[in-house]
């Protein structure tokens, strides 16, 4: 699902030169937040479910050794959805707010159902999506261009939208705890097991893989930081966008867009 949605990402970024002036600003920002949100997240609930059942002695209690990481994956299928149904909505966005000649989709009829409209592929895993973000997609895809009719989707969805946004930050930041317990704990145990064994081949190997895990886990966190920042300004353009729904038109509106773009634009980079 993350490589069709970043080729859809990809395909409208070549598009935004041939948008209407007058909505650059909505093209570009939408163009910018479906290129971020295609990116996999660092480190998923599975990756801290395996990393977890050999860091943490579980080996005395039986109800956890060994690890059972379904529910880890379960969770890791929710987070893939949520970004899914967000990129999708970001890049019909996209597309709306440019030339109406790129907009080349059938009815889908009730519910946004699996399958290629354009330059747009719905995955299966997006289309299994019950929620007023997956209802803005389907809106956004079955019209002609008119600017009203972005208005009234802004006003419509908006909410559904920022909620979803909301629960992404959520998971982001969840995940980020998560690793940071491990590191703090692998410190900790690198510590006390530095206090108790004499210098040695056997304690340098041990100190070189503790290192090891917490460099990698470090690495981890920082891209988990770079994403949640990335994400909260597309959720604070957004935010902005909906209050101008208005006036799509706006000026002031074109420069600010333009400017959250730049911004996530210069941290992805």
């Amino acid at each position: 699902m993350k490589s069709s949605l970043l080729c859809s990402c990809l395909i409208l970024q070549a598009l935004l030169y041939t948008a209407c002036a007058d909505l650059k600003g909505i093209n570009k920002f939408a163009g910018s937040s479906c290129k971020t949100i295609a990116q996999r997240f660092p480190y998923g609930y599975s990756d801290y479910c395996f990393d977890s059942c050999y860091i943490y002695d579980n080996s005395t209690n039986p109800e956890h050794y060994p690890c059972d990481c379904k529910t880890a994956a379960a969770y890791d299928t929710a987070v893939i959805r949520e970004s899914g149904k967000l990129g999708s909505y970001f890049t019909a966005l996209a597309k709306l707010s440019g030339s109406a000649d790129v907009i080349k989709v059938d009815t889908l009829g009730a519910v946004v159902t699996a399958g290629t409209y354009g330059s747009l592929t719905i995955s299966s895993t997006e289309a299994s999506v019950a929620s007023g973000v997956a209802t803005g997609i389907q809106d956004l895809l079955t019209v002609n261009f008119k600017s009203k009719h972005l208005t009234a989707n802004l006003q419509t969805y908006g909410n559904a939208v920022d909620s979803s946004l909301a629960a992404y930050i959520r998971h982001l930041e969840a995940l980020d705890g998560q690793t940071t317990n491990l590191i703090i704990y692998l410190n900790t145990r690198l510590i006390a097991y530095r206090a108790v064994t004499a210098p040695g081949p056997e304690r340098f190997s041990v100190v070189a893989v503790y290192n090891q895990k917490m460099r990698e886990l470090t690495g981890r966190q920082a891209g988990f930081k770079n994403l949640i920042s990335q994400i909260q300004l597309i959720r604070s353009g957004y935010h902005q966008l909906v209050i101008n729904a208005g006036d799509i038109r706006s000026k002031n509106l074109k420069q600010e867009l333009l400017a959250f773009a730049n911004n996530i634009s210069y941290l992805s980079n």
